[in-house]
């Protein structure tokens, strides 16, 4: 007979897509820190074992053909969680080569991976996306305003929006804004012009 609070003490299995990514990084930190099982993707920006612990593995994946995620899952085992921080998210890219940032963007071979697919029950889906998925003419908007994206990267975050609602029941989609903060605890990660003149002009601990 289990007390209060117990299933929050209950180790998970999290599989966590671009985890050598800037938000990524700080997700699998905080899950390693509480025990819980990660594999994290990533597709050029490893971290050594020796930084992410013991129950952290880490998985070169190709997430615009799939190659490599089912062998990713297997070694999890049955997955808890999945959490989709991989994304293209610089919009000039996203512009020069809308099908690529499609093709990354919209999580079809993580949703539709035969590994994930046999996943019984099916786990928790944490997708996060993008208030570029807004117009961007006011300020705090809120679920219930209507999107409307005025380039390629928000267009993509929008059609992944409406895939993961379509495919996945068990799912959460968080609108993030700039993600902006420490340095990454894994590995160095290249930030936009525009964050590195913010973190530049934000004033020192001191």
């Amino acid at each position: 007979g289990g007390g209060p609070g117990e299933n929050e003490k209950r180790t998970m299995k999290v599989l966590v897509t671009g985890g050598s990514g800037y938000l990524g990084q700080f997700v699998v930190s905080h899950l390693a820190s509480k025990a819980h099982r990660v594999a994290y993707t990533y597709s050029s920006n490893n971290a050594s074992s020796s930084d992410v612990g013991m129950h952290v593995t880490g998985h070169r994946v190709d997430l615009k053909t799939g190659e490599g995620l089912d062998e990713c899952v297997k070694a999890l085992g049955a997955v808890d969680v999945i959490i989709n921080c991989a994304a293209i998210s610089q919009p000039g890219v996203c512009e020069k080569d809308t099908e690529l940032a499609r093709s990354i963007n919209v999580p079809s071979t993580l949703m539709f991976s035969s590994a994930i697919k046999a996943q019984i029950p099916q786990p928790l889906f944490i997708h996060i996306s993008t208030d570029q998925v807004y117009e961007g003419v006011k300020s705090f908007y809120t679920e219930e305003d209507e999107t409307s994206p005025v380039n390629a990267y928000g267009q993509t975050k929008l059609e992944a929006e409406s895939a993961v609602r379509s495919n996945w029941k068990h799912h959460v989609i968080l609108r993030s804004s700039i993600i902006y903060g420490a340095k990454p605890p894994l590995v160095p990660v290249p930030r936009t012009l525009f964050v590195q003149w913010m973190e530049g002009a934000l004033p020192g601990p001191e």
